[in-house]
């Protein structure tokens, strides 16, 4: 239980750093190179969902992030779920909703970084643990 809280307070933290760090030596729209001939760090804005589907829907995501973390919430404290993979899922899609919805609150937008060449949408660090914890809940639900 204690990865869980470690999580939630985790992936946001690291991910604004990050969006500080590239906001701050990366012009909008250029990107750097990395070590990894794959990656490329860049910096854009995405006003909609994944993968900037429904571009504008600033405040229906807003309320969907809240809407998501108090069900996720729920079902751990009210439901008492005690089960280590939900709660690690639950924790990797919490924290990066948290993420995602400070952007949303503070800027209008969520600020996108990592382009990875054999992926077309720019992503950031609490996309990809939103989906990793989806995906580890998805094979929690066809395993049982």
């Amino acid at each position: 239980m204690v990865l869980f809280y470690v999580f939630i307070v985790l992936i946001p933290i690291v991910d604004f750093i990050l969006k500080q760090c590239i906001n701050k030596n990366i012009a909008y729209g250029d990107y750097v190179g990395t070590i990894f001939p794959f990656l490329k760090i860049t910096n854009v804005k995405n006003t909609g969902a994944a993968f900037s589907f429904f571009p504008g829907g600033r405040y229906f995501f807003i309320a969907i992030a809240i809407l998501e973390i108090l069900i996720f919430l729920y079902v751990i404290f009210v439901r008492k779920n005690k089960d280590k993979w939900f709660l690690l899922s639950s924790s990797f899609i919490i924290g990066g909703a948290v993420g995602n919805l400070v952007d949303r609150i503070f800027y209008g937008y969520v600020f996108d970084y990592l382009k990875l060449s054999f992926f077309s949408p720019v992503c950031n660090f609490s996309d990809y643990f939103i989906t990793t914890g989806a995906i580890i809940l998805i094979i929690i639900f066809l395993l049982k």
